[in-house]
């Protein structure tokens, strides 16, 4: 099962990566990042590790609480800590299987 899990950990990498090359590309606004969820959302995590599934999941969660703040007029700052770290979580699982 390891050859698997890396082969799917280097597709979600590379999926997440696509996904923040798009949301980088974009013009800004509330749109692009949930076109950036909905991406996020789209990777097949099939066979990867239950470590990546559970990080991209922590990290998808972070970003969409983010944008409901952001949606209903908060401020979207306090929310910028869990995103760094749940991105971080999320390339140390990547890097775990690399």
């Amino acid at each position: 099962m390891g050859i698997v899990h890396q082969r799917r950990t280097r597709t979600v990498e590379g999926d997440f990566g696509a996904a923040l090359h798009q949301l980088q590309e974009s013009p800004p606004g509330v749109q692009r990042v949930e076109t950036f969820v909905a991406r996020l959302k789209a990777i097949e995590t099939g066979y990867a590790p239950a470590e990546v599934k559970q990080a991209l999941q922590v990290y998808v969660n972070a970003v969409e609480q983010s944008v409901d703040a952001a949606k209903a007029g908060r401020d979207t700052a306090p929310y910028d800590p869990a995103i760094a770290e749940a991105k971080q979580k999320l390339a140390d699982s990547v890097r775990e299987y690399d």
